[in-house]
């Protein structure tokens, strides 16, 4: 008679890849977004506490959907491929369950919280077209151009038109916003399917890379990098441009790069490969590009400190942002910092 292990099931749902977007960039960039769109507005009340942590938990809900739905859709490929999943070991049903549970949770959100017809709306249209990207019979990821568009603006785009449709802000900066933001994410899976071009080829998933061909997709992004990084800039730029209070936080940000490269050109700092399952990251990826996806955890970090320190009752939002750093934190600066110390130390002999 077969036992069902409840705690194995547990320990296997806890380490869902899902999971991990609530820490890592995608997050970031939700909430550098919401942080962004209340200081800049000067939205400071009680009751909007209350409508940001529903915007966090819709979010939150969404984007683990789309992972766990993407992984749920892609495994016979990736088993073909030789990928391993945590959920290849998990019941069917379980799974199901979870993203269910997942979608459940951001509708009742929305029914009872959300009053907003616009968010309502491009919320859902945004679900539909996520559920395209790795659905069967549809997979717009393998329909070239199409899947990576669905891809930036699913991950990226429309999720950062939600926030600012959410606090009904349309302005200039909106649509920089969702641009930047959009053109980001089109930049990293272009990057990933490049990474990916054998694997894709071995599983036969026709992504746009798979279609057009390395080497084009890399003439691509030769030239979306320093277009991104210049949009990047007029971000950073147009924050202390509305709230000239932030120019400390600029500074900081604007200049962590030169510093930066100073001590990687000294030898001081050793650039370490962050993503080891990928080889060829460091020499593929420029180190102005790297940056500025770092960058994003401490500006959003010293926005929540400000947001907090100009109205106590915000300090959730310093937690939030600490609580996102955790995989930055030990994938990057735990490094970039060892990096630094262990040359230093290495001059002083041990007693």
């Amino acid at each position: 008679m077969r036992v069902f292990d409840s705690t194995s099931l547990i320990a296997k749902i806890l380490k869902i890849k899902a999971w991990k977007e609530l820490v890592d960039t995608n997050m970031h960039v939700y909430l550098l977004t919401i942080v962004y769109v209340v200081m800049i507005s000067q939205l400071f009340s009680y009751d909007m506490i209350q409508e940001m942590l529903v915007l966090v938990g819709i979010l939150s809900s969404y984007i683990c959907f789309g992972f766990l739905w993407n992984d749920y859709c892609d495994m016979p490929m990736d088993i073909k491929a030789g990928k391993k999943r945590v959920i290849h070991e998990m019941p069917r049903a379980v799974v199901l369950g979870l993203l269910a549970l997942l979608f459940l949770t951001g509708f009742l959100l929305i029914a009872v919280f959300v009053r907003n017809i616009a968010f309502i709306l491009i919320y859902f249209f945004a679900y539909s077209v996520g559920l395209s990207y790795a659905a069967p019979l549809v997979r717009s990821k393998e329909k070239g151009w199409l899947g990576a568009a669905v891809d930036a603006l699913g991950e990226k785009g429309f999720p950062v038109l939600l926030i600012f449709t959410y606090f009904e802000r349309f302005t200039v900066d909106a649509v920089l916003c969702v641009s930047l933001f959009t053109m980001f994410q089109f930049k990293v899976i272009l990057d990933h399917q490049v990474f990916d071009y054998e694997a894709d080829v071995a599983s036969g998933t026709d992504t746009l890379v798979v279609t057009m061909g390395v080497e084009k997709a890399e003439a691509i992004l030769r030239f979306l990098r320093p277009v991104f990084a210049l949009m990047y800039l007029l971000f950073v730029a147009g924050i202390y441009v509305q709230m000239p209070s932030s120019l400390v936080i600029v500074l900081l940000i604007l200049s962590g790069y030169p510093l930066l490269k100073i001590l990687v050109d000294k030898g001081v700092v050793t650039r370490v490969n962050v993503r080891p399952d990928i080889g060829g990251w460091i020499e593929r990826i420029p180190l102005y590009d790297g940056y500025i996806t770092a960058s994003l955890g401490p500006l959003l970090f010293l926005l929540a400190l400000q947001a907090t320190l100009t109205y106590y009752p915000y300090a959730f939002l310093l937690a939030l942002a600490l609580a996102s750093q955790f995989y930055i934190l030990k994938g990057h600066f735990v490094r970039v910092a060892s990096s630094i110390v262990r040359p230093i130390t290495s001059r002083f002999p041990r007693k």
